[in-house]
């Protein structure tokens, strides 16, 4: 068969197909670029009134190949005719749009439609689509690609994503074909997933840093019990010092007393008064190392708080230094209360160091008492009745409200590791709580601080001492006394100074 009938075979082969492929699509798509959205029913094609050509046939599959996923994708396609000065979109665009840009339908640049468009990009964006544009124009770049926020007729923002290249097709002109899509959804999902991740990394963020706080309170607590173990093996060390001390003075002091019994010397009977007091103020202060040691018996007695406050006053001046301004204000006609005198005065003692430490340059410590009638208005942690209020007030640097909301728990302390045991108010709350009264604490970062505790009025007169006089021996006989001590001294001057009485030692 000669070439020539050949092809014109192959052509009437193809131009079969090509109608049969379009009859049929047709029927599910609008092929007319003009067509609507909503399928109308087909109508005739061209080429059932004539043969199509090989070339057309294959335009038409190519542009049915080309629009198929871009529909399917929700792209459309926008062209601008700098030459002709019009902008065409598509029927995909014009959707996007919502109608704003006509499909199908070549538009001035300088009309209403194009000047709606750009009136709807969101102003912030407004630069950027611009430069974009302008750039395309004047040749400075072939490509174009902005995302930009643009108001959609119904009111609502979408995000849209626009592409493109600019080309000549003959010298002078200048064509931009884009596709546009809407973004939306994307970009909606894009910044719900970033808020998710900022929420999950502040969530992890947070965590973090609440387990390293755990580790510095845990870290912190070892290095507190370590401390307080540390002062628990002083306090026993203390005691025992204190009782093997305590033997001693003991000794000395009867020594010194029974010299005294047995001589007419002024002079010897003056040295041995000196050395008994001597030995007394000796006790008096291995009786406050007990305290610190908390080795103390508890031994509630009616005390004079004014006498408490005048024998406490030197002993608080050498615990704050000489920077420290201490006042102590006594005021007369103070009702009694019973409390445990030793216990009290550790009491003092230990808010006197806590004002001293509040005050790193100086300042004033005030330590004062005061009747408050059961009338008179009162700190909820004040007992009812008559109460006297113990105040210890300093200049420091005050507390805030978090650490005042602790300052009471065991082991609390805001100074450093070596620096407090953080049972220092909670020993005194503990002292106010055993006597029947309370503390209250009244500061302010950079006001100071004060502290009150109250002990509730006693007036009931102490038991009279027991008789000391000697049993008639008539009645009693005379009983043999077993004198035990673990330390040999005091165990001989004890025998020495019963049987000096007439006593009979076993």
């Amino acid at each position: 068969m000669p070439p020539l009938l050949q092809e014109s075979d192959e052509a009437s082969r193809l131009s079969s197909v090509g109608v049969q492929f379009l009859s049929r699509l047709k029927k599910i798509w609008p092929l007319d670029r003009n067509a609507a959205a909503v399928a109308r029913p087909a109508t005739p094609p061209p080429c059932e009134d004539r043969p199509c050509s090989v070339i057309e046939t294959v335009v038409k599959e190519s542009e049915i190949r080309f629009r198929l996923p871009l529909d399917a994708a929700g792209i459309g396609v926008y062209e601008f005719d700098y030459e002709a000065w019009t902008l065409k979109a598509d029927r995909r665009t014009s959707e996007i749009v919502g109608g704003v840009l006509p499909a199908e339908v070549p538009v001035s640049m300088n009309g209403p439609e194009l000047a709606e468009f750009a009136r709807r990009v969101h102003p912030e964006d407004q630069d950027a689509y611009w430069n974009a544009a302008l750039s395309i124009r004047s040749g400075a770049s072939n490509n174009f690609a902005i995302e930009f926020r643009w108001e959609h007729p119904d009111g609502s923002w979408r995000w849209l994503k626009a592409r493109g290249a600019a080309f000549s097709h003959r010298p002078g002109t200048r064509w931009l074909y884009n596709i546009v899509m809407d973004i939306t959804a994307t970009v909606e999902i894009e910044e719900r997933l970033e808020r998710l991740v900022q929420e999950r990394t502040c969530a992890l963020t947070e965590t973090a840093r609440e387990l390293l706080a755990e580790m510095e309170r845990r870290e912190l607590v070892q290095a507190t019990l370590a401390q307080t173990q540390k002062m628990e093996a002083l306090g026993q060390l203390t005691s025992g010092i204190v009782h093997d001390c305590n033997n001693i003075l003991f000794i000395l002091t009867n020594v010194l007393r029974h010299i005294t019994k047995k001589t007419t010397d002024s002079e010897i009977r003056r040295w041995a008064d000196t050395g008994e007091k001597a030995a007394a103020r000796a006790t008096g202060l291995f009786e406050h190392l007990l305290a610190f040691a908390r080795r103390e018996a508890v031994k509630p007695v009616r005390i004079d708080l004014n006498s408490i406050l005048a024998e406490t006053k030197q002993l608080v001046r050498h615990c704050v230094g000489s920077q420290v301004n201490l006042i102590v204000k006594e005021a007369p006609d103070l009702w009694p209360v019973v409390a445990d005198k030793n216990r009290l005065e550790v009491a003092l003692l230990n808010l006197a160091t806590n004002a001293r430490d509040a005050m790193p340059r100086g300042g004033t410590l005030a330590i004062s008492a005061h009747n408050l009638p059961a009338d008179a208005p009162r700190d909820e942690a004040c007992p009812s009745g008559d109460c006297v209020v113990i105040s210890v007030a300093d200049t420091g640097t005050g507390m805030p409200p978090d650490v005042v909301a602790r300052a009471l728990e065991p082991f609390f302390t805001t100074k450093g590791v070596g620096k407090g045991t953080g049972l220092g108010l909670a020993m005194v709350h503990s002292f106010a709580s055993q006597s029947n009264g309370g503390l209250a604490i009244c500061t302010a970062p950079g006001e100071g601080t004060a502290i009150d505790i109250f002990l509730p009025r006693n007036d009931a007169a102490e038991p009279d001492d027991a008789d000391d006089a000697v049993p008639d021996p008539s009645v009693y006989g005379h009983p043999k006394i077993l004198v035990v001590d673990d330390d040999e001294l005091v165990r001989a001057l004890t025998s020495g100074l019963l049987d000096d009485m007439g006593n009979t030692v076993g």
